[in-house]
């Protein structure tokens, strides 16, 4: 669907793991699929978490259910404690005031 919706050859909608061995500027990664059973798919796998995370030269948009990641992913949870202590962690109710999306 998001790659239907762009339209900008500039910008690049991929897998995790098509982007192995390559760096983007900034990278936007979807963690969206939340379900009731808690379970975390490729997240479980640290290299592929490893991927995702290490991509990006000058910034990381993350996007998902931080109720279910941090609990479960130590990594993810150290990252989104350390956005809410520096003002980058944006709730649903605070999404609308992000900068990026002003």
């Amino acid at each position: 669907m998001i790659q239907n919706m762009v339209r900008d050859n500039r910008v690049q909608v991929s897998t995790v793991d098509s982007f192995q061995g390559r760096e983007v500027d900034v990278a936007i990664l979807s963690l969206v699929r939340s379900n009731k059973d808690y379970r975390i798919g490729f997240l479980g796998d640290k290299r592929r978490l490893n991927v995702s995370l290490t991509r990006a030269k000058h910034g990381v948009v993350i996007i998902g259910d931080a109720s279910l990641m941090g609990p479960r992913i130590k990594i993810l949870k150290k990252i989104i404690d350390q956005c809410r202590r520096e003002g980058t962690f944006y709730s649903e109710k605070s999404f609308r005031e992000c900068p990026l999306f002003l």
